[in-house]
Order: structure tokens, then sequence, then C-alpha cells
């Protein structure tokens, strides 16, 4: 069960600019995995222990991802935008993070267009699981 310092620590490696981009890209994969499951029962299970983190250290999270999206490593950047999503999903649907779409949108470039995309997916594929549960 990652805990709040595990995600902080694979954030930051995610957003410096000194760690290989390899690691980085490691770094936002292992995230990712540990928010996201192809298993409904699991997905919720880790998109409540993230919602469970403390407001204030989700946002320090969240702001190292965002800020690893204008990383002008590719592989950096492209990770940053799985992991942007994959966050959003959780917290858009709970209602919070609500500046996310309009934060992506008032910078557009590639790496946000990216993360646009894989956020709609997500909240598409979430839209779909709850139907089924419903």
């Amino acid at each position: 069960m990652p805990q709040p310092m595990f995600f902080a620590g694979m954030a930051t490696a995610l957003a410096k600019e000194d760690v290989p981009g390899d690691l980085r890209q490691l770094a936002g994969l292992l995230m990712k995995s540990s928010l996201d499951a192809t298993n409904d029962v699991l997905r919720e299970a880790r998109a409540s222990r993230w919602i469970a983190i403390e407001q204030t250290v989700r946002q320090q999270i969240k702001n190292m991802a965002v800020a690893a999206l204008r990383s002008p490593v590719e592989v950096a950047a492209h990770t940053a935008a799985i992991v942007v999503a994959a966050i959003g999903g959780i917290e858009l649907r709970a209602k919070q993070w609500p500046e996310l779409i309009t934060g992506l949108l008032s910078s557009v470039n590639k790496t946000h267009l990216e993360c646009l995309g894989y956020l709609c997916e997500e909240l598409v594929r979430a839209d779909a699981c709850t139907e089924r549960g419903s």
C-alpha cells in the first residue's frame, strides 16, 4: 500500500531535471501503477487511498507532476502526462482539483494536449465502470 512519502518521492524524481530520463519514467510509471488498476474494485481502493492522503501533501505531489509536463526531456513530460491524468481522473471524480483542465488549457502545448487526451480516456473508463456497477 503506497504511502504519501512514496508518492512524494516518485513525484520528486519525475520532476527533477537532473535525474536521468529513464529513471524519471520509471518513477512516473510506478506512481501511475499505484493509482490505477484494471480491476474495478482495486482501482476504487487505490483511488480511495489517494484521496485519504492529506490535501496539502497531494497538492505538492500534483504540483511536481504538473511541473514535469514542461520538461524538455520528452519521456519525462510524456510520463508526467500519464501521471497527471491518473491523478486527475481520481480527483475530478471526487469533485476535487477543479482547476486542472483550465490549467492545462491555459498554456496548451503537445504534452498538455496529450495529458487532456489521457484524462478524457480515464474519465470515460471510470464512467463505464460506474455504469456497469449500477
